[in-house]
Order: C-alpha cells, then structure tokens, then sequence
C-alpha cells in the first residue's frame, strides 16, 4: 500500500475512533451515569469537566479528520495530536495505578497508545520526505 494512503486511512480509523468514543461515553454520562460504576469510574459530583474532557476528544477527532487530507502538510497538527495520545495514556495509567481508573478505562486508552505511536511514526516519515 502506497504510504500516503496508509497514512491518511489511519487519520480517518483515529478520527472514528475518537468520535465513537466522544459517543458512547456522552450518551452514557446523560442516559446511564450508573455505567459508569459498572465500568469501573467515579462517578463525578458535576459532569462539567467530564464533558469538555469528552467534547476535546471529538474535537481531535475532527484534527485527525483534517489531517488526513495531508498528512504532510498537516504535520504540525500531527506533532499536537501525537502529545495528545500519549497525554491521555499517560494520565489515565497514573489514575490507574491510584484507583480511580479501571482496567477497563486504561484498555480503552491502550488504543490511544497505539494510535500515538502510529502517529509518531508518520510525523518522523513525513520529515524525511
């Protein structure tokens, strides 16, 4: 598969990803807040910093969306999308290790993980070229 598409494809699955995220953990903090028991999280006194935090996931979802069409050009906005990624592994592994995070929350940010990795990836190859 020729690179740049391999690039872009992955930017539009990571935009998905994110707003399929951004979806399920809105609907269920409006719909079912008990889920969130269920899944292992504290439930918060005000869902305030929940849904900006949510709402900043879906926006990026529309960064990889925008990159996509050139992954190149769109470069820098790849280096910020890289420090994101690993940004919410790094601190949903440290409230793991707390207690308030559960297995399950630290597996859904293991594909962050690995979409920030990817990332990197391509933000080192798009310099070379």
């Amino acid at each position: 598969m020729d690179r740049t598409i391999y690039q872009k494809r992955l930017l539009v699955i990571a935009a998905l990803w994110n707003w399929a995220v951004t979806g399920v953990f809105f609907t269920l903090s409006v719909a079912m807040p008990s889920a969130f028991v269920t899944l292992g999280f504290v439930i918060p006194n005000s869902m305030l910093w929940f849904h900006c935090s949510i709402g900043i996931v879906g926006v990026f979802g529309v960064a990889y969306m925008v990159a996509s069409r050139d992954p190149k050009a769109n470069r820098g906005l790849l280096m910020v999308c890289v420090v994101e990624k690993f940004f919410f592994f790094l601190v949903f592994t440290i409230y793991f290790f707390i207690g308030d995070v559960s297995i399950v929350g630290l597996l859904v940010v293991v594909v962050d993980l690995a979409f920030g990795i990817l990332f990197l990836e391509v933000v080192l190859r798009t310099r070379k070229q």
